[in-house]
């Protein structure tokens, strides 16, 4: 059976953390053949290319301002420890320069064909590029942790939602 919502709420008010960097990554490394996934399969494991994994990894909706607050994980997988670093410090120069304020181009086109924009408000490195201590430690995937703040759809807000809950039968 498919999920379905009241008709009142409105899915598309928060953006997707993870489609927003990878939207940003995919913009910036068109050519490169450096693919942006969410999710590593196994044969990018087997057959290791230079490839960003972006995930979200927690953070929290702010109430009081139309902000997501995730924190999103960026790892860099390559054949080469070495690879690996390169293509990881081209994320932190990044993640840096759009971390005072950036209108990422989205893949999908709005409704009249318009390219459509998300802004990033503000981006931190929530911790830095480390070497993974686990059962599938391998020194060729580095990730680094952002706190990244995404605008949200501010006429949707917890006031707009208060209001339809306030009006509801009981």
């Amino acid at each position: 059976m498919a999920l379905q919502l009241p008709d009142w709420y409105r899915e598309d008010v928060n953006e997707d953390a993870e489609a927003v960097i990878c939207d940003l990554f995919e913009w910036l490394l068109e050519g490169c053949d450096i693919p942006v996934v969410t999710w590593m399969t196994d044969e990018m494991y087997e057959n290791p290319r230079p490839t960003l994994r972006v995930h979200r990894a927690g953070g929290r909706a702010n109430a009081s301002l139309p902000i997501d607050e995730p924190v999103i994980q960026i790892g860099a997988w390559s054949q080469s420890r070495r690879d690996s670093w390169r293509l990881i410090e081209f994320t932190r120069a990044v993640m840096e320069a759009v971390s005072g304020g950036f209108k990422v181009p989205r893949s999908t086109l709005g409704p009249s064909g318009e390219r459509v924009y998300t802004q990033i408000n503000d981006v931190e490195e929530f911790s830095g590029p480390i070497q993974l201590m686990d059962e599938f430690a391998d020194d060729r995937f580095i990730p680094v942790n952002y706190r990244v703040l995404i605008r949200k759809n501010r006429r949707y807000n917890a006031d707009h939602y208060r209001r339809i809950l306030n009006n509801l039968p009981s």
